[in-house]
């Protein structure tokens, strides 16, 4: 007879897949550290390393913009923001500005060493990582962003290729979300709904693209809220962040080795991360 508490297997499943999103302060702890190693290995070298802080809004931003569809029946975010930010590209920062500053004043032969250093050498032994769906990920072996990593994570390779699948999960669990008959049926009924609000559109994708095209104003908020409300009232991202989740428990099960070793070396890193901030 069942007592209610799930199987081991399926409690260290759900364990792991809460590890795959490290929370903001870590993520923080974790970038300022490896900026931090990069630029005293390029002090060493005779070269300056420019970079700015991740700031604590900054972590917390990265990850709800990975996840703001499953957000869709906000409708008082859907007031303040409309569809939200559609322009994904990101603005130049004073660290890049000051460091092309540098780069104009040193000589070609200095600008080809401050590369070699920071990224390692032309011909160098890569580390490489097949990601189904995604294609061929890299990342160097020599190099101050190499030692940097090295050293804060510890098995180097091993970090790469957990952090690549990882990173990338998103794409191959939302391609299975959408293959769920529930995910069509609750999209079919979002669109309905619409439909009787004077709107035509397949989804909420094409719904913002369109607030998008038309610029921001009354009418692309309007439309977002509108998108809101039917969302809310068809329980569209209800079922999405359901089989988000279940699609989740999926691939960690078919990624077991790489979501423990990511949360494994991150523990540890940030371990470092903390006696590295302590230190200074």
């Amino acid at each position: 007879m069942s007592t209610g508490t799930p199987e081991p297997a399926s409690a260290e499943l759900r364990r792991l897949a809460d590890g795959l999103n490290l929370v903001p302060r870590t993520r923080q702890l974790l970038a300022e550290a490896e900026f931090t190693l990069v630029a005293a290995c390029m002090a060493k070298k005779g070269f300056a390393y420019f970079y700015g802080p991740l700031t604590l809004d900054a972590a917390m931003a990265t990850e709800e913009n990975r996840t703001r569809e499953l957000r869709g029946d906000d409708v008082d975010r859907a007031r303040r923001e409309g569809f939200g930010a559609t322009d994904q590209r990101r603005p130049t920062t004073d660290a890049e500005r000051r460091e092309s500053a540098y780069l104009a004043t040193l000589s070609p032969a200095r600008r080809d060493a401050w590369i070699r250093t920071l990224h390692g050498d032309p011909g160098q032994q890569m580390i490489k990582v097949e990601v189904r769906g995604v294609g061929t990920l890299e990342a160097p072996t020599t190099g101050c962003f190499a030692s940097a990593r090295t050293e804060l994570y510890g098995d180097y390779k091993k970090w790469v290729r957990a952090d690549a699948f990882v990173t990338s999960r998103y794409l191959p669990v939302n391609e299975a979300v959408r293959k769920q008959p529930s995910y069509a049926r609750s999209t079919q009924r979002w669109s309905a709904c619409m439909r009787a609000n004077s709107y035509r559109f397949a989804d909420p994708a094409e719904a913002a693209r369109s607030a998008d095209a038309t610029g921001d104003g009354p009418a692309a908020v309007q439309l977002a809220v509108a998108s809101a409300a039917c969302d809310r009232k068809t329980g569209r991202s209800r079922t999405h962040r359901e089989l988000f989740q279940q699609q989740t428990l999926q691939w960690v099960k078919e990624h077991h080795a790489q979501a423990l070793d990511f949360g494994l070396l991150n523990r540890q890193a940030a371990g470092r991360a903390a006696a590295l901030t302590v230190a200074r």
